[in-house]
């Protein structure tokens, strides 16, 4: 398995065109759907071992970050530190690029470009997660 943008995108789609009423709501649902498709995630051919914990955590960020228009997935991977094996997340350098993409977002736009526009964002941002693996740094594929 592999972190399939498709199935982010008709994810983020299907949230876009029912849209949550709450900042927590929308922060939930994301937080679900974010972690359905970071399992395809692999560290040196590991897959993620979650607690549980990082889809609650992305979702209380990511109603606040709702409520201010700016969202943080850097909080699914780091806290706690996800690990993958015998490695554990380090770093994810790309969190910031979507930030820029989401605050660049003009309104008015269709639902399926939104959609096309924040899963790759997610996406490009998640690929650049680092797992430590002993004295190595290995990418998230």
């Amino acid at each position: 398995m592999a972190l399939d943008l498709t199935v982010l995108e008709k994810g983020v789609l299907r949230l876009l065109q029912k849209k949550p009423s709450t900042p927590l709501e929308w922060g939930s649902r994301l937080g679900k759907l974010y972690e359905q498709y970071a399992k395809g995630g692999r560290a040196a051919g590991a897959p993620p071992s979650f607690t549980g914990k990082e889809k609650d955590v992305m979702a209380g960020v990511l109603a606040a970050a709702f409520e201010s228009k700016v969202p943080v997935p850097l909080a699914f991977w780091m806290t706690p530190p996800v690990s993958f094996g015998v490695g554990v997340t380090l770093l994810v350098p790309g969190a910031v690029a979507v930030v820029a993409v989401v605050t660049a977002i003009p309104p008015g736009l269709p639902d399926h470009v939104c959609a096309r526009l924040l899963a790759t964002a997610l996406d490009v941002a998640t690929r650049t997660v680092l797992v430590q693996v002993g004295p190595n740094l290995v990418l998230l594929v």
